[in-house]
């Protein structure tokens, strides 16, 4: 085992896109085939486990076992400003303005999507790529977005304005939920 090191914790920038088509080739936007979800900082992955703990009766209710139970992460980032791709990804509805043609937020009952209709409707394949191709990069096959219950967009020049998001990873159809590790070793 090599030795720790503080120059080795992955806590740089990097970017996320949305349906990515490649990981070898960003392209000339950098997006790997996919669309990118404008800037975005604070990333962070909390990978789940939802394991079945055995009681034993002889030895008075005390575990004896532990089944493997389901796989499952959580991905969340703070989106800077307020880009179009990154809007119309995950607020549930949203619109192109008349006048301007910005992404124009939604929020009320009048909407197409209402409260009650499956999040995972709207699921994209996630890929997080780190600045440095040293540091962990993340690929969440079915990503459910969301909004954190706890966020706030800041609406003053003296705060940068950011939406607190998350990404449920759940399983795709094949049962993967998630890889982490150096982009080169990801699969698509």
């Amino acid at each position: 085992m090599a030795a720790g090191s503080v120059t080795a914790a992955d806590r740089g920038p990097g970017i996320l896109i949305k349906n990515p088509t490649s990981l070898t080739v960003p392209g000339a936007d950098g997006a790997y085939g996919g669309t990118l979800l404008g800037l975005s900082r604070d990333h962070e992955i909390a990978m789940m486990d939802t394991p079945i703990t055995v009681p034993g009766e002889e030895l008075g209710g005390a575990p004896t076992e532990q089944i493997e139970g389901g796989k499952w992460c959580v991905f969340g980032a703070l989106f800077r400003g307020f880009d179009d791709d990154a809007l119309a990804t995950i607020y549930a509805n949203t619109a192109t303005g008349a006048s301007t043609g910005k992404k124009v937020i939604r929020i009320g009952t009048g909407q197409s999507v209402k409260a009650g209709h499956r999040v995972s409707d709207r699921a994209v394949k996630l890929l997080f790529v780190p600045k440095k191709s040293s540091k962990r990069a993340v690929i969440i096959y079915r990503a459910l977005p969301g909004i954190r219950e706890d966020s706030r967009t800041a609406l003053t020049i003296f705060r940068e304005s950011t939406h607190a998001v998350t990404f449920v990873g759940m399983p795709d159809a094949t049962g993967r939920v998630a890889e982490v590790g150096r982009l080169a070793d990801l699969t698509l």
